[in-house]
């Protein structure tokens, strides 16, 4: 099992790297409570590429009830979300 700090990390840097490459901000201005839509201007279809992307990445299903700003509006919120899905065993794959 990947340990948290690792778990930590492999979010973080997959999450950056979508960022750096579409909105084009070098990753050390992404910090962990940057606005997604506010600051970095995400529409719609960038988040549905972004959870995609996730999707792919984990092998899981983001359901569409779950793919809020609450839950996706910040890398820290994307991360805890994930933290939480990826380390309960019934999710859905």
């Amino acid at each position: 099992m990947v340990g948290n700090g690792d778990l930590d990390a492999e979010i973080s840097g997959l999450i950056r790297r979508y960022l750096t490459e579409v909105v084009g901000r070098p990753d050390q201005e992404l910090s962990d409570d940057l606005d997604l839509v506010a600051d970095l201007m995400l529409d719609s279809l960038d988040f549905v590429a972004l959870i995609a992307e996730l999707e792919n990445h984990w092998d899981l299903r983001i359901q569409d009830a779950d793919a809020t700003l609450q839950q996706f509006g910040t890398i820290g919120a994307i991360r805890a979300y994930l933290h939480r899905v990826l380390g309960d065993p019934t999710r859905q794959a």
